[in-house]
């Protein structure tokens, strides 16, 4: 006499309960890992801003001199004509304290690339950029990018003296929601950035500082 073996499977309930169950872990976890491949990706402004903030301020505090216009500080335009009145303005002679900027001018604005990057991808820098005062800008900044990033910084350089100014921004578009005209800027509501300020210091009636301050976030991960 045989034995007769009950050989049971799942009912398609139980199957359905687990893709369900599937499904909400999928829904919970997923995005959690892209938010922390996406936080990954900001140590590169991270990183660049911290260079950025040692070389704008030890350019500020350092020998600014007047330069011809493809020498390498072009925002001190050198008077080359050999005028007598116009020696203090010769190439290499030094800035007045007033006259001091940050790397890029008294009105200085530009960007790394056309459109900053969008959807967690790196974009290419603009080659554009290669008007003399930009570029001179850049290598002032210790930033020269050579390879694609995953974040275009805009650079805005204003006025002189004790009244001088620098920010860089960083910003990408994780959403890819930002209009193709989107300027980088503190003033951006859909992308991430990394906002850097540096601004002068008057420390005495014959010398000035500079004070970078710590770089902040806006827009994280919209």
């Amino acid at each position: 006499m045989k034995l007769r073996t009950n050989k049971k499977g799942f009912t398609l309930v139980e199957l359905m309960i687990v893709v369900a169950i599937i499904g909400i872990l999928a829904a919970l976890a997923i995005p959690a890992f892209i938010k922390y491949i996406n936080r990954s990706k900001t140590a590169e402004a991270s990183n660049i801003l911290s260079n950025v903030s040692g070389a704008a301020k030890g350019y500020f505090e350092g020998d600014q001199v007047f330069s011809p216009p493809t020498g390498d500080q072009p925002w001190h335009l050198a008077d080359v004509s050999g005028a007598v009145t116009a020696r203090a303005e010769r190439p290499g002679m030094p800035v007045p304290l007033t006259d001091k900027v940050f790397p890029g001018g008294d009105a200085g604005s530009f960007t790394t690339h056309v459109n900053f990057p969008v959807g967690g991808a790196k974009g290419v820098p603009d080659t554009d950029n290669s008007a003399a005062l930009n570029t001179a800008a850049l290598h002032k900044l210790n930033l020269v990018l050579e390879e694609p990033t995953y974040f275009g910084y805009h650079i805005q350089s204003t006025g002189t003296g004790g009244a001088a100014t620098f920010q860089v921004a960083a910003c990408h578009d994780f959403t890819g929601t930002a209009a193709a005209t989107t300027t980088c800027t503190e003033a951006i509501t859909d992308s991430h950035a990394v906002i850097l300020d540096c601004e002068a210091d008057i420390e005495d009636g014959t010398n000035l500082g500079a004070t970078c301050f710590p770089p902040y976030t806006l827009n994280e991960f919209l």
